[in-house]
């Protein structure tokens, strides 16, 4: 997607894997610096320009399947020994937000899971777009964990530092608008993403 966004607007930017801290630290401290996927929080709103929606995706707290954990509110989720987050994630600034004094941080997606499927932490806070694929990587599957709380819904964004200029977020969002139109933008969610996470029309 954002690749093809790039085409559209001209934009010679390179796209660089880094961990989350990273990047995120970078789009608040330098200019013309662009971090995706980011979910839109009440807090990051003011922080960062927005180009989006990208996708709807739901936060939930997963749990080692048969662990016989039973959630159904997040005061049941403090009373657990451990919530596994990655640092700077919006879920860990959710829970901190909700004044959670158990998670335990780690530097990035594949930690955090490890330290689940290891027993180090009882739950983990992530999103049903990001879990199946980070738990391939780790060796794992969807059979090993099951989603034991529904936190939130949440909307993805392409999330750019507050010095780019407005002009070239206009551009950004311009473009994202006309491939909804034109069809490439479902046509990319069909290749991969599963359908339910593509943003209703109303949200364009």
């Amino acid at each position: 997607m954002v690749r093809e966004l790039g085409k559209r607007t001209g934009s010679a930017a390179s796209i660089r894997l880094v961990p989350w801290q990273e990047g995120y630290r970078a789009l608040l401290e330098q200019p013309d610096v662009a971090l995706f996927s980011t979910v839109m929080t009440a807090e990051r709103k003011p922080l960062f320009k927005w180009v989006g929606p990208l996708a709807v995706l739901d936060t939930n707290l997963y749990a080692l399947k048969g662990s016989a954990i039973k959630i159904a509110n997040l005061d049941d989720a403090r009373k657990v020994n451990k919530i596994g987050t990655v640092a700077k994630y919006y879920s860990e600034q959710m829970l901190d937000k909700e004044g959670f004094t158990n998670t335990q941080s780690y530097p990035d997606s594949e930690t955090t899971v490890r330290a689940l499927l290891d027993g180090k932490v009882q739950l983990l806070a992530s999103n049903n777009l990001e879990m199946p694929a980070v738990l391939k990587k780790v060796g794992g599957s969807m059979d090993d964990v099951e989603n034991v709380f529904t936190a939130s819904t949440d909307l993805f964004y392409i999330a750019f530092s507050k010095a780019t200029p407005a002009e070239r977020v206009a551009r950004w969002q311009d473009a994202l608008d006309g491939m909804k139109r034109d069809g490439s933008f479902a046509k990319l969610y069909a290749k991969w993403l599963p359908p339910k996470s593509r943003p209703a029309s109303s949200n364009w």
